[in-house]
């Protein structure tokens, strides 16, 4: 007795394909529209700029917004490190003194950001608007200012304590052959 061999019909496995291959394009696209969203105005908590700012400054000007969003992280980070300081503060009264030059050190800090985050809002409102008025001359300027924009934002960065400790952090992990060589450069 033979054994039948199940053949599959080329239109049913043409479909199946068909099926997979849509559903996977569908898949790749609904995820990279949904990473390019611009955050929800929740998240921003410390930018304050109109809901159609931040989709502009997301879609005309995506390093800068990148930039925005580090720095208003990092004045999260900064408030939840001084609301930590001041709990230490007043569990240990007596060392006040030494807490409140870490807080005056994390205050200043977060008073820097807050201004450059003032800046580059008001430099983006400027942007915005021109685009709206005229879109050539709006184009004009977004070149003319994105790259002092991403400046003040990286610079700002680059200052702040967070960024500050990361980096030290990621330089303690070296190898021990960086170390010996680091060892040498001091000598030289």
């Amino acid at each position: 007795m033979q054994e039948k061999k199940k053949r599959i019909n080329p239109q049913k496995l043409f479909l199946i394909l068909f099926l997979v291959s849509i559903s996977a394009t569908s898949t790749y696209f609904g995820i990279d529209y949904f990473s390019n969203l611009p955050r929800k105005k929740e998240k921003l908590a410390k930018v304050e700029l109109k809901d159609e700012l931040i989709i502009f400054t997301n879609k005309m000007l995506p390093e800068v917004y990148k930039g925005i969003l580090k720095i208003n992280d990092e004045i999260i980070k900064i408030e939840k490190e001084i609301d930590r300081l001041n709990k230490i503060s007043k569990e240990f009264p007596q060392q006040k003194n030494i807490v409140d030059l870490e807080i005056n050190m994390w205050s200043k800090s977060q008073k820097d950001l807050q201004n450059v985050l003032i800046t580059i809002q008001k430099s983006i409102e400027t942007i915005y608007v021109t685009y709206l008025v005229n879109k050539e001359k709006g184009k004009e300027r977004i070149q003319n200012e994105k790259e002092n924009l991403n400046k003040i934002a990286s610079d700002a960065m680059d200052a702040s304590p967070y960024s500050i400790e990361k980096k030290q952090i990621e330089g303690k992990g070296k190898g021990i052959l960086d170390k010996i060589k680091g060892i040498f450069k001091k000598n030289k």
